[in-house]
C-alpha cells in the first residue's frame, strides 16, 4: 500500500513538475551603443528647468480659433550641459530627436492630463523654426549642426475642436530621445 502511495505522489510530483518546466517566454531588452554620451537639460530662456517644465503664457478660449493649429509659442531648448568636452563632444555632429507621448486621437496634439482640466486642447511641438510642426510618435527630427550643444523647440496650445474648448488648467507629457550622429 506504502508503494502504491509513494507512486501516486511521485506521479502528482512529475505532473507539477512537467508544467512547471513547461512554461516559457521571451524578454526583450533595449539599449544604444554611442561614441558620444551627453547630459541633457530642459532650458526655457536660457534658464535650465529643474523639474522639465516649459511654462506656456496663458490663452483666452476666444483666442483658439481652429483646431490643430498651435497658439502663444514657448520656445525651449535640450542643451547638451557638457557639449564641449569628453565625453560629449558634439563638433561636426547632427542630432535626430523622436518626440513621442499620448496623443489625442486624429490630433498631432499631447493629451491635456490635468485633472479636470481645459477641455479640447492640449499641447502642440513645433521645430525650432515655429513653423513645422514635430511628428509626433513618428518621424525623428533631424538636425544638421548639433556642434552648439542646443536643440530647439517651441510649444504651444492645440485645440482638438476650436468651437469646443473649454477653460482650465493644460498638462502634458512629451518624451523625448535624441541620437547624435
Amino acid at each position: 500500500m506504502k508503494k502504491i502511495a509513494l507512486f501516486a505522489l511521485s506521479t502528482l510530483i512529475a505532473g507539477f513538475s512537467t508544467q512547471v518546466i513547461a512554461n516559457t517566454g521571451e524578454v526583450y531588452f533595449s539599449g544604444v551603443v554611442s561614441d558620444t554620451t551627453c547630459t541633457l537639460d530642459v532650458a526655457q530662456g536660457g534658464i535650465a528647468q529643474a523639474d522639465n517644465t516649459i511654462t506656456l503664457d496663458p490663452i483666452t478660449t476666444g483666442e483658439i480659433l481652429a483646431s490643430d493649429t498651435p497658439y502663444n509659442l514657448a520656445s525651449f531648448s535640450l542643451v547638451a550641459t557638457d557639449a564641449g568636452s569628453a565625453p560629449c563632444s558634439l563638433a561636426g555632429k547632427g542630432a535626430a530627436v523622436l518626440w513621442s507621448g499620448q496623443l489625442y486621437v486624429g490630433h498631432n496634439i499631447l493629451q491635456n492630463t490635468a485633472s479636470g482640466g481645459a477641455g479640447s486642447v492640449g499641447v502642440m511641438l513645433l521645430e525650432s523654426d515655429g513653423s513645422t510642426v514635430v511628428q509626433m510618435n513618428g518621424t525623428p527630427v533631424t538636425v544638421a549642426d548639433a556642434s552648439g550643444g542646443e536643440l530647439t523647440f517651441n510649444a504651444g496650445y492645440g485645440a482638438t475642436d476650436a468651437a469646443a474648448v473649454t477653460e482650465g488648467q493644460v498638462r502634458a507629457v512629451a518624451n523625448y530621445s535624441v541620437v547624435f550622429n
